[in-house]
């Protein structure tokens, strides 16, 4: 009985040790995949040209995206966009920024752990031509130009019909063909 006793609790410890690996394994991979979608969206999406004194390709983030930071500053390292240099603006997540900051922005990253100001950040980007992407439940119907969302245990993007459609930036038909293209909610 007490054999029997020590397995089922050996069992439950190699169970729970290889069940939080596994969590944890999914957990960091989900931020390089993201970076990594960021990175391309670099090349499938043409943004007009820009202004003559703006020699960068900016991507926002607010800076207490811990997870994501690393992980894309790691990737764009000497990455070009349409000949500009990539860099990585970070934004303090305790004032919203506002629309002269985020015409500068080519691309903001708003991450789930900033939910509760990203209807603000949304209505901001509404004034500007940067592309919003976000990684909350149904990020792009509620207003955001991509939204991240898993199915499958895979990362997949939806695209903002609405917004996409009438931004001077142009989305690739590549692009297109792997998103999913959702129209935004009615208020």
């Amino acid at each position: 009985m007490l054999k029997k006793a020590y397995i089922s609790l050996v069992l439950f410890f190699l169970l729970n040790i290889f069940t939080g690996i596994d969590t944890h394994a999914q957990q960091n991979r989900e931020y390089p995949i993201k970076a990594t979608w960021l990175h391309k969206f670099t090349k499938y999406i043409d943004w007009p040209e820009p202004f003559p004194d703006e020699e960068n390709f900016t991507i926002g983030i607010f800076d207490n995206d811990e997870e994501m930071i690393p992980h894309l500053e790691d990737l764009i390292e000497f990455k070009r966009a349409k000949n500009r240099m990539i860099i990585v603006k970070q934004f303090s997540a305790k004032s919203i920024p506002n629309a002269n900051e985020l015409e500068y922005c080519d691309m903001f990253f708003i991450s789930k752990k900033n939910k509760d100001i990203e209807e603000k950040v949304m209505a901001i980007c509404d004034k500007t031509n940067t592309l919003l992407v976000g990684e909350t439940k149904n990020f792009a119907q509620r207003g955001g130009s991509i939204g991240f969302f898993i199915k499958n245990n895979r990362i997949n993007v939806a695209l903002n019909r609405n917004i996409v459609e009438n931004a001077t930036y142009k989305v690739s038909p590549q692009l297109l063909r792997v998103s999913l293209l959702v129209r935004q909610e009615e208020e």
